[in-house]
């Protein structure tokens, strides 16, 4: 439907930002396989006192192009799922605020009040439970007691950070598209494209892995076969293409920028504390649509210096913030063969548009 009426879709969550100053661009980032939580729940921290963060959507965004020139999107979903194991108090307090009534669990265990459970919910796990099968369960039985892939089901009016604009027919202006990678290394913490047609580009890249070979990485940095690169993108490219050639009416007003939570040290650790330390990019993100912030330009696009990050009530020096925004030649080389082959297997379908960017990029990479 999007296709034949000129919007797009996507799954993508979308995020209000309130800056002190009351001005409020709305960011939004593609979020296949990365834990929406590391957005949707970025309550401020230390040193960021008056700004906020709503939730519009955490899943599914319906983009249209206005007559005022900006993208605006709506969320036309009314409730939100994740992954039960992993959520707690601390990896996500906003998604257990909202587990507290009418919620609809699958797969998880069950404790001897009626509660529930599952891996990674408190710190040790109670002394007895019925696991997702029904059998009896204790620690060390060597089972787990939820299933990996228990959710949880709830209504959006449940969510504490709940946008009063989340159901709004007319959507929401949209000041930042934000794509992200599972991505151990290439990738910097923070980059804001050179052009509309750039950030589409380099956006459309996180279907392929760290090995260049239509892998991704696990967290421990090992890669994992996911669907070969052109069976993955070849379904995308009309969204490229609409992005690229169609969407710039929209673009007007919208930044492109990629962000990479996942860069890994020489010990496979992530270096980057994630979760509500990413407001630190955000902000800086909301300063750049504002035309405020300082960037720095470099071959990928514009990206921050350290003193351009607030790093208040966060122990994170220099040295450490080079790690993350470190650039690798050697693989971006790599990185850039595979989008060769990706594009040899979309032929005469491939967007020119996008063929242009690569040619661009591999010479500001003089790769």
């Amino acid at each position: 439907m999007g296709r034949d009426q000129g919007w797009l879709a996507e799954h993508m969550l979308i995020l209000g930002v309130t800056a002190p100053t009351g001005r409020r661009p709305t960011s939004r980032r593609r979020s296949e396989r990365l834990r929406q939580d590391q957005f949707r729940d970025a309550d401020p921290p230390q040193g960021f006192e008056g700004w906020q963060v709503s939730t519009i959507g955490d899943d599914i965004a319906w983009i249209k192009p206005h007559d005022d020139g900006r993208f605006y999107a709506i969320n036309p979903e009314a409730g939100y799922f994740g992954v039960a194991p992993g959520t707690s108090q601390e990896s996500n307090p906003n998604a257990m605020r909202m587990l507290h009534a009418n919620v609809i669990f699958t797969n998880v265990a069950l404790t001897d009040d009626g509660d529930v459970w599952w891996e990674g919910m408190t710190k040790e796990p109670p002394a007895h439970l019925t696991d997702w099968q029904g059998q009896s369960w204790t620690p060390g039985c060597g089972r787990k007691a939820a299933h990996p892939n228990a959710r949880f089901t709830v209504s959006s009016i449940q969510c504490p950070s709940l946008d009063p604009h989340w159901d709004s027919p007319d959507g929401v202006p949209i000041g930042a598209f934000i794509f992200g990678g599972r991505r151990s290394d290439t990738l910097p913490l923070v980059v804001e494209a050179a052009s509309w047609e750039d950030g589409v580009y380099q956006g459309g890249d996180d279907g392929l892995g760290d090995d260049g070979r239509g892998h991704r990485q696990g967290r421990r940095g090992a890669p994992r076969p996911v669907r070969d690169a052109a069976v993955l993108r070849v379904p995308r490219r009309r969204l490229l293409r609409a992005l690229a050639e169609d969407g710039q009416g929209g673009a007007e007003a919208a930044q492109d920028l990629n962000v990479n939570w996942f860069r890994t040290d020489e010990n496979g650790k992530f270096v980057w504390p994630g979760f509500g330390q990413n407001m630190r990019v955000l902000t800086w993100v909301v300063e750049r649509c504002h035309g405020r912030g300082h960037a720095e330009e470099t071959p990928l696009g514009l990206e921050p210096e350290y003193a351009d990050l607030n790093w208040r009530g966060l122990d994170f020096p220099p040295e450490r913030f080079a790690q993350v925004m470190k650039v690798d030649y050697a693989l971006w080389k790599r990185e850039l063969a595979a989008h060769d082959e990706l594009f040899a297997k979309l032929g005469d379908k491939r967007p020119a548009v996008l063929a242009a960017e690569r040619e661009r990029l591999g010479a500001r990479l003089s790769v």
